[in-house]
C-alpha cells in the first residue's frame, strides 16, 4: 500500500461537514455560519445522527443547533437531547468519583494527577455539558501502581480482566511493557483507567509524569482537581490524538477549543514547546487539522508553512481518512485492516533511527500481547512471528482486549 493512496483525501460527506461545524468553538457568528453552509436539503438526519454518535459529539452538536437556530426532525432532536442528558449524568459522576479518588490518594500520600475527563471539560470549554468522556483517566508513577490497585480495590473497582498477584512475574511484565489498566465498579459503572505512563513510545513526553508540574481546575467552589500544566497536557493530547489517527472528532474539538482565545504567537509558543516534548509532528498534525475542519484562526499562518512538507500532508490526510472511513458513520476497526494506514503513520509522528527503531519493536511486540503470553526463553525471540500472526487473525485491528462490562472504548 503506498503513501499516496494512504494520503488520498476524502470527499466530506455532508453530513460530518455538518458535525464538524458544530464541532467549532466558541459560539460565535462564524460558527452560526459554518453551521448554516454545512445544512443541505439532501442531508440524511439518520446518518447525521450516526456520525454524531460515532464521533461521540452530541453535546456540541446539540449547542451548535440550538444557537444557530437549525431546527432537525423531532426524533433527531429527542434523541441528541436524550444522549445529552446520559453524558451530563455521567460527568457529574465522574466529578463527583474523582473528587473522591483525588482525596482518597491524598490521605494515603499516593501522588495523581487527571487527564482528560471533567478536569479537560472545564478547560476547555467550562461545562460538563459539552464535552462526552467515558472514563477516568488516572496518572500514577509506576512504583506507586500496586498501592493505588490496592487504594482503588478498597473504594469498590475491580481490575477487567482480572490482575494477577503484584507477586506474579505476569504482573511485572505489565508493569514493564503496558502502561494503563481498566478497572470498573460493578455498583456506579464508573471506569477508571490508571497510567503509569502516558505513551507505549517513550520517545515523546519525556520525563512527563505523575510529578510533573500541575494545575489545579476547579469544579465547583472549593472543589478541584489536578491535571497537567497547560502546554504539557497540549502536547499530551496531540500525541494521544495521533496516535489513534484522531479517529474520533472529539479529541480534535478538545485540542481546538483549549485553543479558542490564543492568538497566532500562543500557536507558535505551542509548537515550540512541542518540539521539547518530542511532540512537534504531531502537534503540527493536529493544527493542519484544526485549520482544515474548524478554520481555527490562530493556526491559519502556521498551517500554510507545515503544509510544505509532505510528511506533514500525508500525517493530515492519513487522519481525514481515518476520521471519515465509512462515511464516518462507522467504528474504524470495523473492516480488514482499516486501522492499517494509522498504525504507519505512527512512524511518521517522530525523528531519528531510535525513534523507529522503538516504534518498530512496540508494533512487533505489542505490549498487550507480551504481558499476556509468555513464550519460553529459547522462543523468545520468535515472539515477533506470533505477533504478526495474532495481528493478522484480528485482522488488522490495532489491538484485540476485552470491552469492560458497560463499556464501550473511549
Amino acid at each position: 500500500m503506498s503513501l499516496s493512496i494512504l494520503s488520498r483525501a476524502p470527499n466530506l460527506p455532508s453530513e460530518f461537514e455538518l458535525v464538524a461545524a458544530c464541532c467549532r468553538w466558541p459560539p460565535s457568528n462564524a460558527r452560526n455560519g459554518a453551521i448554516a453552509r454545512a445544512l443541505t436539503p439532501s442531508l440524511d438526519w439518520d446518518a447525521f445522527l450516526r456520525v454524531v454518535k460515532r464521533q461521540r459529539v452530541a453535546g456540541l452538536v446539540r449547542d451548535g443547533l440550538a444557537r444557530s437556530g437549525i431546527s432537525c426532525p423531532l426524533r433527531i432532536s429527542q434523541e441528541l437531547e436524550r444522549m445529552v442528558a446520559d453524558m451530563v449524568r455521567q460527568n457529574l459522576k465522574h466529578a463527583a468519583e474523582s473528587v473522591r479518588i483525588q482525596r482518597l490518594f491524598a490521605d494515603a500520600g499516593v501522588p495523581l494527577l487527571f487527564v482528560k475527563g471533567v478536569t479537560l471539560a472545564q478547560l476547555a470549554y467550562r461545562s460538563l455539558a459539552l464535552k462526552h468522556s467515558w472514563d477516568i483517566d488516572l496518572l500514577v508513577a509506576p512504583n506507586t501502581v500496586p498501592r493505588a490497585l490496592e487504594l482503588l480495590a478498597q473504594v469498590g473497582y475491580q481490575p477487567f480482566p482480572a490482575l494477577p498477584p503484584t507477586t506474579d512475574k505476569a504482573f511485572a511484565r505489565w508493569l514493564k511493557f503496558a502502561r494503563e489498566y481498566i478497572l470498573f465498579h460493578r455498583s456506579n459503572s464508573v471506569h477508571v483507567e490508571i497510567h503509569w505512563r502516558l505513551t507505549d513510545n517513550n520517545y515523546f513526553l519525556p520525563g512527563l509524569a505523575a510529578g510533573s508540574p500541575t494545575q489545579l481546575v476547579c469544579l465547583s467552589d472549593g472543589v478541584k482537581l489536578r491535571t497537567l500544566r497547560n502546554d504539557d497536557l497540549f502536547a499530551y493530547l496531540c500525541v494521544h490524538g495521533a496516535c489513534h489517527a484522531w479517529s474520533r472528532l472529539k479529541w480534535l474539538a478538545d485540542v481546538a477549543a483549549l485553543m479558542a482565545h490564543d492568538g497566532a504567537k500562543d500557536a507558535e509558543r505551542r509548537l515550540q514547546a512541542a518540539k521539547e516534548a518530542n511532540a512537534e509532528d504531531c502537534v503540527a498534525q493536529a493544527y493542519l487539522l484544526c485549520d482544515r475542519l474548524f478554520e481555527t484562526p490562530c493556526v491559519a499562518e502556521l498551517a500554510q508553512t507545515l503544509r510544505k512538507q509532505r510528511r506533514h500532508r500525508w500525517l493530515e490526510q492519513i487522519a481525514m481518512n481515518a476520521m471519515t472511513t465509512g462515511d464516518a458513520q462507522r467504528e474504524l476497526g470495523g473492516s480488514p485492516f482499516d486501522r492499517l494506514p494509522g498504525m504507519l503513520s505512527h512512524f511518521m509522528l517522530g525523528r531519528g533511527w531510535r525513534f523507529a527503531a522503538r516504534e518498530l519493536w512496540i508494533k512487533l511486540n505489542g505490549p498487550f500481547d507480551l504481558q499476556s503470553v509468555a513464550l519460553p526463553g529459547l522462543f523468545g525471540p520468535l515472539y515477533p512471528l506470533f505477533r504478526i500472526a495474532a495481528f493478522f487473525k484480528r485482522r488488522g485491528r490495532m489491538r484485540a482486549w476485552p470491552v469492560p462490562p458497560n463499556g464501550a472504548v473511549d
